[in-house]
C-alpha cells in the first residue's frame, strides 16, 4: 500500500503530468500561468511547474503582473519543450526595453527550460541595451538554455548553474550581429557554475554601472567557452566608472 501510494506523488513532483500550455502548483492544475501565479498569496513563495509551450509574465510597468512581489520557481518540461520569453513590449524611458513581470520580487528561479532574452512586439529578438527582467533581488537559472542577451539581472545576486548561453551572432541565438550574452548591469554578485558559452566574439561584459564604492564579484567555475571569432576574450572587465 505504501509503495502504490508514493508512486503518483513522485511522478507529479517531476512535472511529468502538466498539460501543454498549462501550469500547476501542488495538486492544482491551472489553465494559464497567470491563474497559477494569482493563486499565490501576496508576498508568498511557490514552485510552479509548466507544461510544453511558450510562457511569459505580465510586462506592464504601471500594472505589475500576477507574479510581482512573489518569490517563484518555474520548472519547465525541458529545454526543448518549455520556453520562457522575456518581453520587451515598449521602451520605458531610461529603463529601456525591459520586463516588469516580477517587480519587487525577492527571488525568481527558472529551471529546465529555454529562456529568450527579450522578445519585441513584432516577435523579433534583439540585443539592445538594458533588456531583461527588472527589480528582482535574486535571480537563478538552472539547467537552462539562454538565447540572446539581457542586462538586467538580480539586484543583489544572480546564479547560473548548468546553463548554455547562445550569444547574439550565433545561429542558435536567433539574433544577428555579434554581441554579449549578458551585461552585469545590476547586482553585486554573479556566479557561473558549469556553464557553456557559445559566442561569435563577445561573451560576458562585466560592467559596473555605479562608482568605485560599488564592487561586483564574479565567480566563474567549471565553464566552457566556444568562440568562433579571433577575439577570444571571455570576460570584458569594464571598470571605467
Amino acid at each position: 500500500v505504501l509503495v502504490f501510494g508514493l508512486l503518483p506523488a513522485t511522478a507529479f513532483a517531476e512535472g511529468e503530468t502538466v498539460p501543454d500550455g498549462k501550469a500547476k502548483i501542488g495538486n492544482n492544475v491551472y489553465n494559464t500561468l497567470d491563474e497559477a501565479m494569482d493563486a499565490v498569496e501576496e508576498g508568498g513563495t511557490a514552485t510552479i511547474y509548466l507544461g510544453k509551450g511558450t510562457y511569459s509574465g505580465n510586462t506592464a510597468k504601471t500594472d505589475p503582473g500576477k507574479g510581482a512581489g512573489k518569490s517563484l520557481t518555474f520548472v519547465g518540461a525541458g529545454t526543448g519543450e518549455t520556453t520562457w520569453q522575456i518581453m520587451a513590449t515598449e521602451k520605458h524611458g531610461s529603463d529601456g526595453w525591459c520586463d516588469y513581470s516580477f517587480r519587487d520580487s525577492d527571488r525568481i528561479t527558472f529551471e529546465n527550460m529555454t529562456v529568450v532574452g527579450s522578445v519585441y512586439p513584432d516577435g523579433s529578438t534583439k540585443s539592445n541595451d538594458t533588456q531583461g527582467l527588472t527589480y528582482i533581488q535574486h535571480i537563478t537559472l538552472k539547467n537552462c538554455i539562454f538565447n540572446g542577451r539581457a542586462d538586467y539581472w538580480g539586484y543583489e545576486s544572480t546564479t547560473f548553474e548548468n546553463v548554455t548561453f547562445n550569444a547574439p551572432g550565433t545561429e542558435a541565438s536567433g539574433v544577428a550581429g555579434s554581441d554579449y550574452a549578458l551585461w552585469t548591469y545590476t547586482g553585486k554578485s554573479y556566479t557561473f557554475k558549469n556553464c557553456t558559452f557559445n559566442s561569435a566574439g563577445k561573451t560576458v561584459n562585466v560592467y559596473r554601472q555605479s562608482g568605485p564604492d560599488y564592487d561586483i564579484i564574479v565567480n566563474f567555475e567549471g565553464c566552457t567557452v566556444n568562440n568562433t571569432s579571433s577575439n577570444k576574450a571571455v570576460l570584458n572587465i569594464n571598470d571605467s566608472n
